[in-house]
């Protein structure tokens, strides 16, 4: 189907009030505080299981996805979905869909959502990344005293503490 009819069709979805929509919120796991600004990426996954059509089953799953930023309050909208050209495509009832949470000091979180009827709401918890249990130490000070004189040389100490010695 040509872009311009797509999106005369996805306009008139979401003029008429038929659009599905998802919506959902982001927030911190460890106190359900709100995050603000966190991207959020989704697209189709796979058909959701139909008895007695398996042909719906095969469908193969379209080239499809969005990507939103979250408003001050941690949460999104989604209506339409775009394709690799930059078309827009409703959202489709019956697919499956990822949904990925990113934001600066925190882990990307992922869930799965069923859209099974007009609407879907998701709420995805993000862990913010704790310093303290890194593998390794933040280097601070000055450039030429960062790496206790290894004068270039980290991977041979990073590969040396690791119990790999360097070229043996």
């Amino acid at each position: 189907m040509p872009t311009a009819r797509l999106a005369l069709l996805a306009a008139l979805l979401l003029s008429s009030g038929c659009a599905s929509v998802l919506t959902g919120k982001v927030v911190n796991a460890a106190d359900a505080a709100p995050v603000a600004g966190a991207t959020v990426l989704i697209e189709p996954v796979s058909r959701l299981p139909s008895p007695g059509n398996r042909d719906l089953e095969n469908t193969p799953v379209p080239s499809l996805s969005a990507e939103l930023t979250c408003d001050a309050e941690g949460t999104f909208e989604l209506r339409l979905l775009a394709d690799e050209s930059g078309g827009a495509a409703p959202l489709r009832p019956g697919w499956s869909y990822e949904v990925r949470a990113e934001a600066l000091g925190f882990y990307t979180s992922v869930e799965r959502v069923d859209l099974k009827g007009r609407e879907a709401e998701v709420e995805l918890r993000i862990h913010a990344i704790d310093e303290v249990a890194m593998d390794g130490q933040i280097i601070e000070g000055d450039a030429e005293k960062r790496h206790d004189g290894l004068q270039g040389k980290l991977i041979d100490e990073v590969l040396r503490r690791s119990g790999r010695v360097p070229g043996g």
